[in-house]
């Protein structure tokens, strides 16, 4: 290859990598979130604009999914009479172990700070498919909120569990 072409080309490939750089970083739009409020009982929860909100059992339930096609990541709201918060976190496990009989505990542990107390856990169904699950629970003088997340485990990392969990508010 000629000298004199060298350049040019040196300058195109830089401008190709620059230009690439600015669309990753910049052509990514963030998901617009959305807040459910429950003023019977007094929470908040901030969830993607692309993603569904069910309420049933008057209220005490709200389950937040994604509407993709084929998605299987949602966020599940229980809001229950106040016991203590440790058998609150066994109760709930116990009911899901009772759902799919093959029930891993990976943690189960008190928290401080916005959660009272953190349960983690993984499933098998009955088709063999691997699901994770996380369950925050906070626990107040009238009631327990457990927020609880699932998906397919090979899927868990795409949702942003994360960001919904901890916009999580008492009002």
């Amino acid at each position: 290859m000629k000298k004199y072409m060298i350049r040019p080309l040196l300058y195109l490939l830089a401008f190709v990598l620059v230009f690439g750089l600015f669309i990753a970083c910049n052509g990514k739009s963030e998901t617009k979130m959305l807040t459910y409020k429950n003023e019977q009982f007094g929470y908040s929860i901030d969830y993607p604009q692309d993603w569904r909100v069910e309420v049933a059992d008057k209220g005490k339930t709200c389950l937040l999914s994604s509407t993709e096609p084929l998605s299987t990541g949602s966020i599940r709201i229980d809001v229950i009479p106040s016991v203590p918060i440790e058998q609150a976190a066994q109760s709930w496990e116990m009911a899901m172990a009772t759902q799919w009989e093959e029930l891993t505990r990976y943690d189960n542990k008190k928290l401080q700070g916005q959660w009272d107390w953190y349960l983690s856990y993984g499933w098998v169904t009955n088709t063999g498919v691997e699901f994770l699950g996380q369950a925050f629970f906070k626990h107040t003088i009238k009631y327990i909120y457990k927020v609880d997340t699932a998906s397919k485990s090979l899927s868990y990392d795409k949702y942003p569990f994360d960001t919904i969990v901890s916009s999580f508010k008492l009002l």
